[in-house]
């Protein structure tokens, strides 16, 4: 995936409400509000791919705020190349 689909991708989700989109260093742009939750996120794999998958968000003091799977091949995995990430409501789950 290169800067311009990364761009593409990213200004599709602004349009959307339900999206938050990260456009630099994911600790300081994740909300104290998804902190402890499960998210659903967009991110960019190993073979530059966009790919979707649940992680929580965790917070430590001296790494700030990240993104750990839930689900699918990267479960465990801490993620980064993040793009995009909304918070799950427990109805919907």
């Amino acid at each position: 995936m290169n800067l311009e689909n990364k761009k593409r991708v990213r200004e599709e989700l602004a349009k959307r409400k339900d999206w938050v989109v990260i456009d630099g260093i994911l600790g300081e742009e994740i909300s104290a509000l998804a902190w402890g939750k499960d998210c659903q996120i967009i991110y960019v794999d190993m073979d530059g791919q966009p790919c979707k998958c649940e992680a929580k968000c965790e917070y430590k003091p001296f790494n700030g705020s990240r993104f750990r799977a839930i689900n699918g091949p990267a479960k465990g995995n801490i993620m980064c190349g993040v793009i995009a990430y909304r918070i799950l409501e427990e109805d919907k789950r």
